[in-house]
């Protein structure tokens, strides 16, 4: 989640880590003493970062071809929103199935705003969400 990364180096580390996993692939499934399911990571796995790779590396060049004025900030492009509308709708109601959660949202709506009106439109939004709390390189702002 850098924001002072530029999207060069972002594409080399992606390129990089595109080029890694195939060649590890590829050298575990080329020797006859490996086995994939074994010395590999699982296809699943493998699936996932080989779709955020080509998503990631997509996204820059859909943005400089199609957007060139607008600036990419690709750590907008993540999950926090989500996770923080889910958030709200655990305080509401800690276990729910869909049809619950469908009828929650116009209270998980009026929720959200009003804690964005409570805290100013410049509200920390992770301060009442419960999940995730990673950052993969820290970076001062």
């Amino acid at each position: 989640q850098s924001r002072t990364l530029s999207h060069e180096e972002r594409v080399k580390m992606l390129w990089r880590g595109r080029f890694f996993l195939d060649g590890w692939r590829a050298y575990v499934m080329e020797h006859p003493h490996y086995n994939v399911n074994t010395h590999f990571i699982t296809g699943e796995l493998y699936d996932i970062l080989s779709i955020f790779i080509n998503a990631m590396l997509l996204l820059i060049l859909i943005h400089r071809d199609y957007f060139p004025k607008v600036p990419l900030c690709l750590w907008l492009h993540s999950t926090e929103v989500c996770e923080h509308f889910f958030g709200c709708a655990r305080q509401i109601q800690m276990n729910f199935t869909a049809e619950e959660w469908i009828i929650m949202l116009s209270k998980i709506i009026l929720f959200m705003m009003g804690q964005m009106k409570r805290k100013g439109i410049q509200a920390d939004v992770s301060e009442g969400r419960s999940g995730y709390h990673h950052w993969w390189t820290v970076v001062q702002v």
